[in-house]
């Protein structure tokens, strides 16, 4: 099944969370069922606790619908606020920055 890219600004900050939580549950909606999701989070190069949450909460949608999350990057801005929250396996990174 193709998967799902969802699209992934610059910044994973507060100031634009609700917005962006909000395309990616429409995404989920317009999905065939069980498509698996996929994010690039190479182009990200800020990220606070309000983005952490949002990602998350994206992990917890795609378990709850038995999709796939997939990472295919990741910026050093992610993994080092993921480390922060003792966060580093969050998930599987394919292409992750070292």
């Amino acid at each position: 099944m193709t998967p799902i890219r969802l699209d992934v600004p610059a910044e994973l900050t507060l100031p634009g969370a609700a917005a962006l939580r909000e395309s990616w549950l429409a995404a989920l909606g317009d999905a065939a069922e069980g498509a698996p999701l996929e994010l690039d989070l190479s182009g990200v190069g800020e990220l606070d606790s309000a983005g952490v949450q949002l990602l998350l909460a994206l992990r917890r949608s795609a378990a709850a619908e038995s999709r796939e999350l997939i990472v295919c990057g990741s910026s050093s801005p992610v993994q080092e606020a993921l480390a922060v929250f003792g966060l580093e396996d969050w998930a599987t990174l394919e292409g992750a920055a070292p």
